[in-house]
């Protein structure tokens, strides 16, 4: 018996925004080849393999993720019937206003 995987690549737009809080923000879209925007998508960031924090996409494929501290990270964008894509991450700076 052969198992035969689909997967469809995610894109993933992303941008920073630097906000006068202790943390960093990391937010953006997901979507499909098609710029469809995808809901329900989970969006980790990872520091070493270790989840540090994590949100899902609302209806129109937004997200929103708070870092806490400078480092280098990895965002990891993934779903069912999606390939994972794995995007390295330098906060150098956590505004202090």
């Amino acid at each position: 018996m052969m198992i035969v995987r689909i997967a469809t690549k995610l894109l993933l737009v992303f941008s920073f925004c630097f906000s006068t809080f202790l943390f960093s923000q990391i937010t953006g879209t997901v979507h499909d080849a098609e710029e469809f925007p995808l809901n329900n998508i989970i969006v980790k960031l990872l520091e070493n393999d270790k989840v540090i924090k994590y949100t899902f996409t609302d209806t129109h494929g937004n997200y929103i993720l708070n870092i806490p501290k400078k480092g280098i990270f990895q965002i990891l964008v993934s779903s069912l019937n999606y390939e994972e894509i794995q995007i390295p991450v330098t906060v150098s700076d956590i505004s202090s206003e």
